[in-house]
């Protein structure tokens, strides 16, 4: 089935979110969920119609940045290149590069996470000049990012928007680890309350921190009805505390300045599942927080020195890779691989690979306690 759009021309520039959020998801999207034109009403200019672009792709906010599912296939990579891509920025346990049959793939034993094999051919559509970038910040499947994760997406997202070309996410399906980041996206930018950052999001992107296991094969664009999704309230809630933490305190700061007084912000989650919901969903967000405080980074000569590597990369806690620039001179590359790291010694050095390291922690839990509402 073609889900896919034509899309015009020309797109006028989108305006900032909604000031307010909408009352609920039925009400705003009711005319939608019963149309049966899978579009339901929405711009077609956020669903590009080359049928070679990755499964469960579309633009967001102004076309300047969007979502997508793994881009695994050679066609796909000439097609965001087509598409004006500058920034292909991958959520997955392991980096998607060329590499051929010799090359070991990863069984991760702590995860059970299994490596694809992907195409040796699949950045020969890919030249030097063509200015495509892939930055890997390794994110465990259904869970959270660092905040330092979420830094560097956005640094290099600005800076690859402002050179006028376009940014792509994608973990494996496109849906939640997706869907935190273009949340996150969404935040920063506009200054917006989650539910807003949610909603506007889920207008294009419906399955985003959220899935219908019926029309996710099919139609993974089409409104259901609220009760169809399978939510991901650890991701969601995680949109809040980000927002607490990094949106609310430079509103505040504004607020103060023009003098006026400060907005008290209510979670929607625990509005929506109640306070007891609320403390467990806090509890296991407050686990992996500490998990990141504790966890030591990696040593990568070791690493190297042993030449396995029985871990994804999540597991083994690599913060982030690059940007590194996409060409077909292109091949795997590990940093646990003498072999592999010299094939890309122009393009790759150790300085560009970042452990996690407690000394990075900046969310402070004596001074905010994400158990309790705000």
């Amino acid at each position: 089935m073609n889900i896919k759009a034509v899309c015009p021309q020309q797109h006028p520039t989108q305006s900032n979110l909604p000031p307010t959020p909408p009352d609920s998801f039925t009400e705003q999207f009711s005319f939608l969920i019963n149309n049966n034109n899978w579009l339901q009403g929405r711009d077609p200019y956020n669903y590009p119609s080359d049928p070679n672009l990755p499964w469960h792709f579309s633009w967001i906010d102004d076309g300047m940045i969007g979502g997508s599912s793994a881009p695994t296939a050679r066609f796909h990579w000439k097609a965001m290149k087509d598409a004006n891509v500058g920034l292909v920025v991958n959520l997955t346990e392991t980096p998607i590069f060329p590499k051929d049959l010799s090359t070991s793939s990863i069984y991760c034993d702590n995860c059970d996470f299994i490596e694809e094999q992907f195409d040796d051919d699949l950045f020969d559509d890919i030249q030097s000049d063509d200015e495509i970038e892939t930055l890997f910040l390794p994110v465990p499947d259904g869970n959270i990012p660092r905040y330092e994760q979420l830094d560097i997406f956005l640094e290099e997202a600005k800076k690859t928007i402002r050179k006028g070309k376009k940014v792509v996410v994608h973990c494996q399906a496109g849906v939640g680890r997706t869907g935190t980041f273009l949340a996150v996206y969404l935040l920063d930018k506009n200054k917006c309350l989650p539910s807003e950052a949610l909603s506007n999001l889920r207008y294009v992107r419906p399955q985003s921190l959220q899935f219908d296991k019926v029309d996710w094969q099919s139609e993974p664009f089409k409104f259901s009805q609220p009760d169809n999704y399978s939510r991901n309230f650890v991701q969601e809630r995680y949109i809040e505390i980000y927002y607490q933490n990094k949106i609310l305190p430079f509103l505040k700061n504004k607020q103060n300045n023009d003098n006026k007084k400060p907005d008290v912000y209510e979670s929607d989650i625990e509005l929506e599942l109640g306070p007891y919901l609320l403390n467990l969903i806090d509890d296991e967000i407050k686990k992996k927080f500490n998990f990141f405080a504790i966890n030591p980074p990696i040593d990568i000569e070791e690493n190297k020195k042993t030449n396995t590597q029985n871990n994804c990369y999540s597991c083994l806690n690599i913060l982030s890779i690059g940007p590194l620039k996409v060409s077909k001179d292109m091949r795997y590359f590990s940093p646990f691989f003498d072999d592999t790291l010299k094939d890309n010694q122009d393009q790759i050095s150790i300085d560009s690979i970042t452990a996690y390291g407690y000394q990075s922690l900046d969310l402070n839990f004596e001074s905010l306690d994400v158990c309790e509402a705000v």
